[in-house]
C-alpha cells in the first residue's frame, strides 16, 4: 500500500510540477526541502524561548511551500544563544499522510555564520529513529546543545529538519522525499564581545559607487587593535585568490548582468585574535569598465540597418556576438564595429568585449525606404578594399546625384553629379582614403526625396 502510495505521490509531483512554488532559503544558506507534501511534517519547534507550533495546514514566511519546507526566520521570536553556554532545544513532529512511517530528525545551527552548516559544533542533535504518529499527533524528543565561543556576534541560522529515513544520514541540505524542513534566525551573542573596527583595503563601495571590474588585483589587508590576523574568502569562485601568503581581490571575476553590466560579490573576513574569531561579510560591487558600446539604431534611409561601436579599455580588442532573440537579421563584423542588417525584423543581441557582456534590442527604428523605382545601387568587393566599385543605374533616368556619407549624414566625398540616361549604368572605382567605420553610399534623384543607399563598411 505505501509503495502504492508513494508512487501516487510521484505521478501527482510530475503532473503539478510546473505549479509548485520553489522552495527558497534565507540568503546565502542551501536549499533543503521535500519532494513531496504528504507524510512527516515538523509540529514544534522550541529553542531558548523559541516556541513555534504549526500543523499540516500551515506554513512559513516568503519562500515556504506547504509540508516541504517553511521559513520562519525572522518570523517569529528571535532567540539568543551566549558562547560557552548550554541550552535546550526541542522538536516534535508527526505524519500528515494516512500512515505511520518512521524516520527521525536533526537539528543545525551556523554559529559562525559563514552559510554552512557543516563545521565542526553545528550539529546539535539527532533523534531516535522511530515512527511518526497520524491524525495530528506528533513525538517529541528534547535536547541540550553547547554554544562554541570564539566567533563574532550575528543573528544567524537555525535549522530543524525530519525526514523519512535514518536520522544519521540527514544533512544539512537534505532533499528527499517525505518530510520538512524548517529555518529559523537565532543571534549568537560571542563571548569574545563585541567586533572591533577593522579597517581594510577593501575598496568601499556601493550600488551608487561601482569598482570598474578592470582595476586589477589589489591586495586585501586589515588594521585593528590588538593584531587580528585576517582570512578573506569570497561565495564567489576566483573573486578572492592567494599568492605567497597574501590575499588579493580580482574584480574581473565578478560575474555581471549582461542586461545593466552590473554585478556584485560577497567578501568574508574571518579576523582570529587568540580565542576570539570574529567573521564580518562585505557587499562588493563591480560595473563593467572594460568596454564602451554605442548603439545607432535605423542607420541609413530606411532604416533597415543598426551599427555598434565598441571602445576598448583592455588588451584583447576583439569581440564576440551572438543573436538571442527575434530576427532574421544578417550581421556584419569589422574591427570595433559590428552592423546589424535587420530589414524591419526586431531582435536582441549580446555582445561581449573585455569580458564584459551586454544586452541590446534593435530592429525598432524601421521606416519605408521611400526608394527609387527600379533602381539599383552596389558597392562591391564589401568591406572595403582596393577594388571596391560602386555601380548604379535607373530605368528612369534624369540628374542623379551619388555620394559617401558618414553615420552622422555628411558628405565625405562625392561620387557622381549629372544627368543619366535610362537604363544607363555607371561604375565607379571607390579611390577615397577612408578612415575605419561605417558609410552610407546614397543615390538621390532629381526631386531630391527619394533615394537609394547602401551602407558600406571598411
Amino acid at each position: 500500500m505505501k509503495f502504492f502510495t508513494k508512487v501516487l505521490g510521484l505521478l501527482v509531483l510530475a503532473v503539478f510540477a510546473l505549479t509548485l512554488q520553489a522552495q527558497t532559503p534565507p540568503p546565502g544558506y542551501c536549499s533543503s526541502y521535500a519532494n513531496y507534501t504528504s507524510d512527516e511534517d515538523i509540529y514544534y519547534v522550541y529553542v531558548n524561548g523559541l516556541s513555534n507550533s504549526s500543523t499540516c495546514a500551515t506554513t512559513g514566511g516568503p519562500g515556504s511551500v506547504l509540508n516541504r519546507y517553511s521559513n520562519y526566520y525572522g518570523q517569529v521570536y528571535i532567540p539568543s544563544l551566549s558562547g560557552g553556554n548550554t541550552y535546550l532545544g526541542q522538536v516534535n513532529w508527526g505524519n500528515c499522510g494516512s500512515y505511520a512511517y518512521s524516520g527521525g530528525f536533526r537539528t543545525y545551527c551556523d554559529f559562525n555564520h559563514n552559510y554552512s552548516l557543516y563545521d565542526a559544533g553545528e550539529l546539535l542533535y539527532t533523534s531516535p529513529y522511530t515512527s511518526a504518529p497520524i491524525g495530528g499527533s506528533s513525538v517529541g524528543y528534547a535536547f541540550t546543545f553547547y554554544v562554541p565561543t570564539g566567533y563574532s556576534s550575528s543573528t544567524t541560522l537555525f535549522r530543524a529538519l525530519a525526514y523519512e529515513t535514518t536520522p544519521s544520514n540527514i544533512t544539512p541540505c537534505w532533499i528527499s522525499g517525505w518530510g520538512e524542513t524548517e529555518d529559523y534566525a537565532v543571534n549568537y551573542v560571542s563571548a569574545c564581545g563585541s567586533a572591533p573596527t577593522f579597517v581594510t583595503t577593501l575598496p568601499t563601495t556601493s550600488t551608487a559607487n561601482r569598482y570598474c571590474d578592470n582595476t586589477g588585483k589589489k591586495l586585501l589587508t586589515i588594521t585593528a587593535p590588538g593584531g587580528y590576523t585576517g582570512v578573506w574568502s569570497s561565495s564567489s569562485s576566483g573573486v578572492v585568490t592567494t599568492s605567497g601568503g597574501n590575499y588579493y581581490l580580482n574584480p574581473g571575476a565578478v560575474s555581471l548582468d549582461p542586461t545593466t553590466g552590473f554585478g556584485q560579490a560577497t567578501i568574508t573576513l574571518v579576523a582570529t585574535s587568540g580565542p576570539c574569531v570574529y567573521t564580518v561579510n562585505y557587499t562588493f560591487y563591480v560595473k563593467c569598465c572594460g568596454s564602451d558600446i554605442a548603439q545607432v539604431l535605423g542607420a541609413g534611409n530606411d532604416g533597415k540597418a543598426d551599427y555598434y561601436t565598441i571602445t576598448f579599455n583592455c588588451k584583447n580588442t576583439s569581440y564576440t556576438y551572438l543573436l538571442t532573440g527575434g530576427g532574421p537579421v544578417t550581421f556584419t563584423k569589422v574591427n570595433k564595429v559590428l552592423m546589424v542588417n535587420h530589414n524591419c525584423n526586431n531582435y536582441s543581441v549580446r555582445i561581449t568585449a573585455c569580458g564584459c557582456p551586454k544586452n541590446f534590442n534593435g530592429g525598432t527604428s524601421c521606416k519605408d525606404d521611400g526608394s527609387i523605382a527600379t533602381a539599383s545601387l552596389t558597392c562591391y568587393p564589401n568591406p572595403v578594399n582596393e577594388h571596391t566599385t560602386v555601380s548604379f543605374t535607373t530605368a528612369m533616368g534624369g540628374n542623379i546625384e551619388t555620394g559617401i556619407y558618414n553615420v552622422n549624414g555628411q558628405q565625405v566625398m562625392q561620387l557622381f553629379k549629372g544627368s543619366l540616361a535610362a537604363g544607363e549604368t555607371v561604375n565607379l572605382p571607390l579611390e577615397a582614403n577612408l578612415s575605419a567605420g561605417i558609410y552610407f553610399v546614397r543615390m538621390v534623384s532629381d526631386n531630391g526625396e527619394n533615394m537609394v543607399q547602401k551602407v558600406m563598411v571598411k
